[in-house]
């Protein structure tokens, strides 16, 4: 599938519906180097983004449970796993970006970190 930069960005349609037109992808590699690891940051904003996002991947099928992660699809509070969300949701969209982190395809140049939580 291809996703256009304002899919990318976050602006438009989901992430997951694939676009009419194609758009190369970033170079994930590149960024990485380029970018220093204390930078790789979201917003509060990506994170609100990403909610909506996950909840329309379930909605459409796109993230469904597993044997180790029997959630329910109509639970709006109490969601997919971390591990779910990311083997159905994260990695499916960034490897389509050009395979670097959920932070760097939000943010290519990198963004000044406040605080950190880790999953």
């Amino acid at each position: 599938a291809h996703f256009s930069q304002a899919h990318i960005a976050g602006c438009g349609s989901p992430l997951l519906m694939p676009s009419d037109v194609e758009v190369p992808p970033l170079d994930g590699d590149a960024l990485h180097k380029r970018v220093s690891p204390e930078k790789w940051c979201v917003t509060k904003q990506d994170l609100i983004y990403l909610r909506a996002e996950i909840l329309e991947a379930i909605r459409s099928g796109h993230i469904e449970p597993t044997e180790k992660d029997h959630f329910s699809k109509d639970d709006e509070v109490v969601g997919p796993t971390i591990y779910t969300v990311c083997e159905q949701y994260i990695k499916p969209v960034t490897d389509a970006a050009g395979r670097m982190s959920w932070a760097l395809m939000r943010h290519p140049d990198g963004l000044e970190c406040d605080l950190f939580i880790t999953h």
